[in-house]
């Protein structure tokens, strides 16, 4: 049994309910949707860590002291309109950020709170947990480093030392956007992240190391993100958005 946050008729409240059959992060035909909150702003001196819930209800929170890089679960919410309002957690009344949201049933979210002040603000997602084919997983690269800059994104085998005559799996991704799901054979992957058109690499998940070991039916999204403080060198995070 897992607790979920269920919005029902404007009201927020907790209920428990029981997934044990369902893989997770994987929207069931329940008439609700999910949602999950990322931390992805290196703002420290506003946003350290953060708390958040929904419609004006801090009495039943969706997260509380939220790390940077790091994710809630997805939680069952009810389709319609809402608002998530994100507060720093050291002082709840400081304002990260307000977020409308227009969800929809049986669709999966992620809400990453991005930027610094004065320009903090939620970049969402819509999430694509339907399972990849036989063998494979999916990986989605989320451009969320403020001091980035436009970037090409090279997805290769660890093996591989030098980019030097690589082509870029994913080229050009700009602040707050997020590539397409790149459905892949099951395996360990290497990630360099470089300046658009250029070989300079702003960052190598083999240094410092990022779990890139994915199994079949796996679905992650890695998160480019600033240096805590905001600024380089890049780093990244991997979120779980399914397990088989």
């Amino acid at each position: 049994m897992r607790l979920k946050l269920l919005l029902l008729a404007g009201a927020a409240v907790l209920a428990a309910c029981g997934t044990d059959d369902a893989p997770s992060g994987v929207s069931l035909n329940t008439g609700v949707g999910r949602i999950r909150l990322a931390n992805a702003t290196p703002d420290t001196a506003r946003a350290r860590t953060i708390n958040a819930w929904f419609d004006d209800q801090p009495a039943v929170p969706l997260t509380a002291n939220l790390a940077y890089g790091a994710s809630t679960d997805y939680r069952p919410i009810t389709p319609g309109t809402h608002e998530m309002n994100v507060r720093r957690t050291s002082d709840t009344t400081i304002a990260v950020f307000d977020a409308p949201l227009d969800l929809t049933a049986d669709s999966d979210y992620t809400v990453l709170a991005t930027g610094v002040s004065p320009d903090l603000a939620p970049f969402t997602l819509t999430d694509d947990n339907a399972a990849p084919d036989a063998g494979a997983v999916k990986l989605r690269v989320a451009h969320v480093a403020p001091s980035g800059g436009a970037v090409d994104v090279y997805v290769t085998a660890p093996t591989v030392a030098d980019i030097a005559a690589e082509t870029p799996t994913l080229s050009n991704l700009t602040f707050r956007s997020a590539s397409a799901y790149l459905q892949l054979p099951a395996a360990a992957y290497r990630v360099r992240v470089t300046g658009a058109g250029t070989k300079t690499v702003l960052l190598d998940t083999a240094a410092p190391a990022v779990a890139l070991t994915l199994a079949a039916g796996q679905i992650r999204t890695l998160l480019v993100l600033d240096k805590p403080g905001v600024g380089l060198p890049l780093q990244a995070s991997v979120l779980v958005d399914r397990n088989p």
